[in-house]
Order: C-alpha cells, then sequence, then structure tokens
C-alpha cells in the first residue's frame, strides 16, 4: 500500500490523480461528497486546507482509506510521557 504525502498540495495531487483515473468530474466530486466545486479547485492549487471532514467525504466518493501510523516507534522511556496514568 502506498504511504500518502505528509503536505496538503501532495494529497490534493493524490486525491486529483485518483479523480481523474476514476472518470470523474470535480463537479461529479463536489455534489457525490457535498463540497464546492471551488473549495476542490482551490484545495489541488494549494490555496486552502479542506479540513479532516472535507477529505474524508472526498476520500468516501473516491474509494480511498485514511490510515494514521506513527511516524516512528517510541522508546521505552518515552512510552510513559506517551500513555500517563492516572493514580
Amino acid at each position: 500500500m502506498a504511504r500518502l504525502p505528509l503536505f496538503p498540495l501532495e494529497l490534493a495531487q493524490l486525491l486529483e490523480k485518483r479523480r481523474r483515473e476514476r472518470g470523474v468530474t470535480q463537479e461529479q466530486l463536489a455534489a457525490a461528497a457535498n463540497v464546492s466545486r471551488r473549495t476542490i479547485n482551490a484545495f489541488i492549487k494549494g490555496d486552502t486546507d479542506i479540513g479532516l471532514r472535507r477529505l474524508t467525504r472526498l476520500c468516501i466518493v473516491l474509494d480511498l482509506v485514511i490510515e494514521l501510523h506513527p511516524r516512528e516507534m517510541p522508546t521505552e522511556q518515552e512510552l510513559p510521557s506517551i500513555f500517563r496514568v492516572e493514580e
């Protein structure tokens, strides 16, 4: 499985590529995801951030999955600060 890009513009380009592969117009994507075509166009150009809710709707329409993974495994010394245990 390909890793998702870290930067919004790269993510926007990935979504645009997927949209074209699926043969969906920006208007069709906008209508299906309940997002304006203007917002999609601005996101693809890197002019705006669309937020997680809109991103999720776009991914659902484009049959993409969002996965979250840690960048690296924490060390044993870092674990207590990540998972604080209340006493």
